[in-house]
């Protein structure tokens, strides 16, 4: 979410987590007194004013005020509890009556402001300053200096509640003695996986035995003791095991999502994290000379997914198809080509050795001899180009059509072809050459890559004079950095894994870190049913097509099984559980928890409920709601861990793990009660919260979310 941002419309939905850094200061005579604390807090922005919403902490005596932030360019007014106790302006200085909440109850104040000051994103931060005189009583009045600072998080309100529970860790470690201040401990926390054991638990007294030299049952009790459950929005803690600590959360701070869900809608999950770095992903990139197979379809899978949650991360990607337009095997697709067209004109002529055989070939020809007539016999060589640029474009524009079916779509297609004309690659050479990398031998142009870790070096322009698959690459990777990109990410196919060392050698060469560039390679794919491999097609009696195999299964399932499998590892695709319709098939299952979150919410409409969106769901006590809330808060960081790690199949685990959250919690719950109308409004905003996760974590992966099943 932009900081920030101007929203056109008059409802307040520009609306961003955070933790509100409070300070006070007052002073009564000679008595100085100075106030501390952290809060979580949400920030709007209505027009050209904003709001910011926090609780007030005396926790000393027990009390929270509700408070709330109003300013903008001309004027600053502080509520609490509804009421205003202060107030100021640039064009004259006003005295509000008020109230506050004191120990002593409520009582009646007036208060003077002597000034203020809003600095906006001063180090990343929102911050208020102001400056006032507070009268309580005949004689008690008090200067104030009240700082509040706001740090946007880009996270959901249970990430922020999950970061504030691991800084009062660390905190605790630093009471006990364990850290300094300046020293942050890597705190674990992990979903716990029964409800005995609370929400989150750490192990981090077992992480510390060996600096400590402790048993770490005592190392927990000690950080239990130093701990600040009140400021951690914690309930209890426990020691369980052998030293792990289990917290029970504030339930009703865990409910905060709901509503933040329902109001960012189809923007959910959205962060920052990539904070605008600039990825160029290039993937499929097939020779356009055939049909594409099964290893493009999976890496035409994981490489969309992996786009989109970079995007949706806070990432700036541009996706790349490279084109290996150049070279011996476009050569032999115009003669493929050009020999299809004679006998589509019924002259005979008999394909050349290295000939593509594909039915595509064949139409290509028919589809020229249609067009072109008798033109081009017997004028093979003067027609050459322009047999060249149709047999391209009807091959690409084929390879185009079935991405787009599959929902893949790019932003750039670089042509090989084009990195010659443009003389790219002979500057690829001299570039390398000027760094010292280049060398001649036995009349060939060599690149010295085992300075960077290749088991030999490469040549890049052979004894004849034309250059090596290597160099056209090196050229473009070159191009790539030119425009700007911090990170390049090429996914390839497992037959490219040796290639690697020599492009990454590439990149170190310019002076860049090997990290510049990470390739990712797609293992094998192999389809089986009823038990058995499956490697023809019934259409051509050839191998499998990606449009062969969405004819046989749908799209969706076809991306869900190819992204639910980590890329590097080799995957059996079975046909048969594909297209079964039942829980054991995980498109369907994920598929029928969102249908099924649609029918609750249509059957409640008719019933004349209403969603209830509200601040806090006090009705919301089910243990198996609060596990299904948990999840939907991870939804962001899932979304930037899988981005940042490049596991696509992170969100397909996510989502499964979503859906029997969800399952498990329908079978126990009762959602609509025509008998309690306040708590089934509050459990359908539970339920619209998760039908927007849902539908926004499979449109991740590029799959449908029905309404009906």
């Amino acid at each position: 979410m932009t900081k920030f941002q101007v929203m056109d419309d008059d409802k307040m939905t520009n609306k961003t987590n955070g933790i509100i850094y409070f300070y006070l200061r007052s002073k009564y005579g000679t008595d100085v007194t100075e106030i501390k604390y952290e809060t979580l807090g949400t920030l709007y922005r209505k027009k050209s004013k904003y709001f910011l919403f926090f609780e007030e902490n005396d926790i000393e005596n027990n009390i929270k005020t509700k408070c709330r932030l109003e300013f903008d360019e001309e004027k600053i007014r502080i509520r609490r509890d509804g009421q205003v106790i202060i107030e100021q302006t640039h064009i004259d200085q006003k005295i509000e009556d008020g109230y506050v909440k004191t120990q002593y109850g409520i009582i009646p104040t007036t208060a003077k402001t002597n000034g203020y000051q809003v600095l906006k994103n001063f180090d990343g931060k929102l911050v208020i300053i102001l400056d006032y005189d507070l009268h309580l009583a005949e004689d008690l009045t008090g200067s104030y200096q009240m700082k509040v600072e706001f740090k946007e998080e880009e996270m959901s309100m249970i990430q922020i509640l999950k970061d504030n529970l691991k800084k009062e860790i660390n905190n605790a470690l630093i009471k006990c003695g364990y850290l300094n201040e300046r020293a942050q401990f890597n705190v674990v926390l992990e979903n716990s996986k029964d409800v005995i054991h609370g929400d989150y638990s750490t192990n981090a007294a077992m992480q510390l035995t060996k600096i400590a030299r402790k048993n770490p049952r005592l190392i927990a009790e000690e950080i239990i003791s130093h701990f600040d459950s009140k400021q951690a929005n914690v309930d209890k803690v426990e020691i369980a095991g052998p030293g792990f600590i289990n917290f029970f959360m504030n339930k009703q701070m865990l409910t905060k999502v709901i509503k933040e869900i329902i109001e960012l809608d189809s923007d959910y999950g959205k962060s920052n994290a990539g904070k605008g770095q600039k990825y160029n992903v290039e993937y499929v990139s097939a020779n356009p000379t055939g049909d594409l197979h099964l290893g493009h379809a999976r890496g035409a899978a994981l490489g969309d997914t992996l786009c989109r949650a970079l995007e949706k991360a806070g990432y700036a990607v541009t996706r790349e198809y490279y084109v290996n337009d150049a070279g011996n095997q476009i050569n032999n697709l115009v003669l493929s080509a050009y020999t299809r067209y004679l006998q589509a004109l019924g002259i005979e002529a008999p394909m050349p050795e290295d000939a593509y055989q594909g039915p595509d070939i064949v139409t290509l020809g028919q589809s020229i001899a249609n067009k072109y007539g008798n033109q081009f016999v017997d004028k093979f060589d003067e027609n050459y180009k322009l047999i060249r640029e149709i047999a391209l474009t009807f091959e690409l524009d084929k390879i185009k059509q079935d991405l787009k079916m599959f929902g893949v779509e790019f932003d750039l297609f670089t042509s090989e072809q084009e990195l010659y004309d443009k003389d790219l690659v002979k500057e690829a050479i001299d570039l390398l050459q000027e760094k010292g990398y280049i060398y001649e031998k036995e009349g060939a142009t060599w690149f010295r890559t085992t300075d960077f870790g290749d088991d030999k070096d490469r040549v890049l322009r052979k004894s004849d004079g034309t250059f090596t698959y290597l160099t056209p690459d090196i050229a473009n990777h070159i191009e790539k950095i030119k425009r700007g990109n911090d990170r390049l990410i090429d996914i390839w196919g497992a037959d490219h894994h040796g290639y690697i060392a020599r492009v990454k050698a590439s990149i170190q060469a310019l002076g860049y870190e090997s990290n510049k560039l990470e390739v990712d390679v797609i293992q094998m794919v192999r389809l089986i049913k009823d038990g058995q491999e499956f490697k023809m097609s019934k259409r051509t009696g050839k191998a499998v097509t990606i449009r062969d195999l969405v004819d046989e299964v749908g799209v969706d399932a076809t991306r869900y099984f190819f992204v639910m499998r980590s890329g590097d590892t080799q995957m059996d695709f079975d046909l048969n559980l594909a297209t079964e319709q039942s829980n054991a098939n995980p498109v369907y299952y994920a598929q029928y928890a969102h249908a099924r979150t649609c029918s609750l919410l249509r059957q409640a409409e008719d019933k004349g409920f209403k969603v209830s969106v509200k601040d806090e769901y006090p009705l919301i006590v089910h243990e198996k709601e609060y596990e299904v809330i948990k999840l939907m808060g991870d939804f962001g960081s899932i979304i930037a861990d899988s981005a940042v790690k490049r596991k696509p199949h992170l969100i397909c685990n996510y989502i499964n793990d979503l859906a029997t959250a969800f399952h498990s919690l329908y079978s126990v719950e009762k959602i609509i009660d025509e008998n309690n109308i306040e708590k089934t409004n509050e459990k359908l905003a539970l339920i619209k919260a998760l039908k927007i996760t849902l539908t926004n974590s499979l449109d991740l992966i590029g799959v449908s979310a029905p309404e009906k099943m």
